[in-house]
């Protein structure tokens, strides 16, 4: 099972936001306003899914840069740090400002089986890709038979 935990480190209040989004989740909140975007953490929304080579997890960072995320696993803990800054060309002022910036960590434990020394990242088109690759030993064996 994988599950994902959000700590986002410039809204101190967005603990409160996570514990409000889990409830409506849990009590069945209204479909057409739980699909909404959340607006109050900068923190990436992931996909995750099994493949036949391992797991591959896929989150949103529209606007972050390479140099500004930071990646590690530890003792089958993924944690996931960067920021998405608020850019304004200079000479110009917000009207209206939706996009969230500010610095976010998302982590989760790695399943059974996945090998996270050999994990591969790719950012493309503000879609960072997570590869995890089976361990040797979880992969399916191929016997071939042999005529006697």
């Amino acid at each position: 099972m994988l599950t994902l935990r959000t700590h986002t480190l410039a809204h101190p209040l967005s603990l409160m936001d996570d514990v409000r989004r889990q409830l409506d989740w849990f009590f069945g909140a209204d479909p057409f306003t739980a699909v909404l975007p959340d607006r109050s953490t900068a923190a990436p929304r992931f996909m995750a899914r099994r493949t036949e080579e391992g797991l591959q997890v896929q989150a949103d960072l529209p606007g972050v840069l390479p140099e500004h995320l930071s990646i590690q696993v530890e003792n089958g803990v993924v944690r996931i740090r960067g920021e998405r800054a608020h850019e304004l060309a200079e000479g110009y002022k917000a009207v209206r400002r939706e996009r969230v910036a500010g610095r976010f960590e998302r982590s989760f434990n790695l399943p059974e089986g996945l090998d996270g020394e050999h994990a591969e990242a790719e950012l493309a088109n503000g879609v960072l890709t997570l590869r995890f690759p089976l361990l040797p030993e979880r992969k399916p064996r191929v016997i071939d038979v042999k005529v006697a």
